[in-house]
């Protein structure tokens, strides 16, 4: 809700820390749900110095605005709060470790592109194009599949498993939905002698690169644990830390809803996050590809 209603917009900072440090704590202790609103210290606060002057009556206007809208949800919406006993336990020692993003695995194939990467004239290939679209290699992560199927600078990738390549955005996606095992082909060098190589790829096959846990304390949102590098994910600005409020024209209800959208959506899908107390929309590209079975 408070997100919902942050038109103004503000960075809002939630503290989870039930300290007895204002008028609102005897309600917290009494079980009501209660909500602090607060701009921060400063050098002036609660002191003879904090003259008319040091106002800022702007923000005033603007926190004013803010917190009426929430009172007007409060009192006419449809929504039951309800105070959960579990926060008593849930200071921010607690919401950092549940927050701690997950650890990042090895890259699946371990390489860089050069950014000059298009068909034999040096452009991206168009559905008209005759010409081979190919990504050349720029650099080599040292001891990654790349490096172990002997992937090199300066090579040329034309197609992966076969498939003749579209763009980066569709050998990226290529690598990271792909099983364990893929053939590479293309060109070793600008003298066109062919390349063909077997890759073990790293890690599992992700359709969108998002892992994330369920945020039951804040009302069945999901907290974005881990954005995979080159995926469709990072591409639509999402981060970890991230909430998601909603996805497509549902709320998040569960780990099993989220993974059904992800893995049945074509074209594109939007999810609705929260970040530092503001929704955004990320827009997830699946570009026409024919949904997978793969992981998210």
């Amino acid at each position: 809700m408070l997100a919902r209603l942050n038109d103004e917009p503000f960075r809002l900072a939630f503290d989870w820390e039930l300290a007895a440090d204002s008028d609102h704590h005897p309600f917290i202790t009494k079980g009501i749900p209660t909500l602090m609103f607060h701009t921060g210290l400063h050098d002036t606060y609660h002191r003879p110095t904090d003259d008319p002057e040091t106002l800022d009556y702007d923000g005033i206007e603007r926190v004013t605005r803010y917190v009426g809208r929430v009172l007007w949800e409060l009192a006419d919406g449809e929504q039951t709060w309800v105070f959960r006993g579990e926060s008593w336990n849930e200071g921010e020692e607690f919401r950092k470790r549940f927050e701690t993003p997950a650890p990042v695995g090895p890259p699946r194939l371990g390489l860089a592109l050069e950014m000059t990467s298009g068909n034999a004239e040096g452009t991206d290939r168009s559905a008209a194009d005759d010409q081979a679209f190919f990504v050349t290699v720029a650099a080599v992560e040292p001891g990654s599949p790349a490096a172990a199927a002997g992937l090199e600078p300066g090579m040329r990738i034309q197609a992966v498993d076969g498939l003749p390549l579209r763009s980066e955005v569709d050998f990226w996606n290529r690598i990271n939905e792909a099983p364990q095992e893929i053939v590479v082909s293309g060109m070793r060098d600008e003298d066109s002698t062919p390349l063909k190589l077997t890759v073990e790829l790293a890690g599992a096959p992700s359709r969108v690169g998002l892992s994330w846990r369920m945020d039951e304390g804040q009302g069945d949102l999901a907290l974005v644990t881990r954005i995979g590098s080159m995926t469709r994910a990072e591409r639509a600005g999402l981060q970890a830390g991230d909430r998601i409020h909603r996805i497509g024209d549902e709320p998040v209800r569960s780990t099993d809803q989220i993974r059904q959208r992800l893995t049945t959506a074509d074209g594109s899908l939007d999810l609705w996050v929260e970040r530092e107390g503001k929704l955004r929309r990320c827009r997830l590209d699946f570009g026409g590809d024919r949904p997978s079975s793969s992981g998210s």
